[in-house]
């Protein structure tokens, strides 16, 4: 069975995030996927990147986090929540990330994931543990005018990912954007819906 991790990063369980992230669990059940979740806001994950993330911080290099980071991997000394993090990420087969564009990237809770656990010695730098596997960005925007705008934001969305995660060596798949939700009338976004539920039923039939 495949394995897939869903991270989602919105404060709010009723918004259209999480609709598509019940759609999204429901599709992958159906193609006999097992689903690992992490929903940042609702577990409380510390975004901040620091030195608590290094109960025993290492006095043997200088005080660089990304060395520290080598060290906890290599010594299994990370805080407690990065390494259920990345024991999840080391189980998947394909990771989807869902969440909403905020001023042109990550939400801050997203971004102190990716800081946190996609760490040097683990995805990048001595070890690339997450070479091979699928990434893919499923993303609301706060709307696209016209074709031109809906291909910015293809762009844009894509190269956010393949900065981060083409760095780790992973394969990062066409993102899936829904344009507006914030603004649409209820017909609209099932339309919204569908339209996701088509690609990601696609990309599932090619994995």
């Amino acid at each position: 069975m495949k394995n897939a991790l869903l991270v989602t990063a919105h404060p709010y369980t009723q918004s259209f995030n999480f609709a598509l992230r019940t759609q999204a669990i429901e599709l992958l059940h159906k193609f006999n996927w097992h689903v690992n979740t992490s929903d940042l806001y609702q577990i409380g994950f510390n975004p901040i990147l620091s030195p608590a993330d290094f109960p025993n911080i290492s006095t043997t290099v200088p005080l660089s986090l990304p060395k520290q980071q080598e060290i906890s991997y290599q010594q299994a000394l990370f805080s407690h929540d990065i390494a259920q993090e990345q024991s999840k990420l080391l189980a998947a087969n394909l990771v989807i990330l869902q969440f909403p564009l905020w001023w042109g990237s990550y939400p801050a809770m997203l971004k102190g994931w990716i800081e946190r656990v996609i760490s040097r010695g683990y995805a990048y730098g001595s070890n690339n543990l997450l070479s091979g596997k699928s990434v893919l960005l499923s993303v609301t925007t706060g709307g696209a005018k016209n074709e031109k705008e809906i291909e910015y934001y293809q762009k844009k969305i894509q190269e956010l990912g393949v900065d981060v995660f083409s760095y780790a060596k992973m394969e990062v798949l066409k993102p899936i954007i829904s344009h507006g939700p914030s603004h649409s009338n209820d017909k609209q976004k099932l339309h919204l819906l569908d339209n996701s539920k088509q690609q990601l039923n696609s990309l599932l039939n090619d994995q």
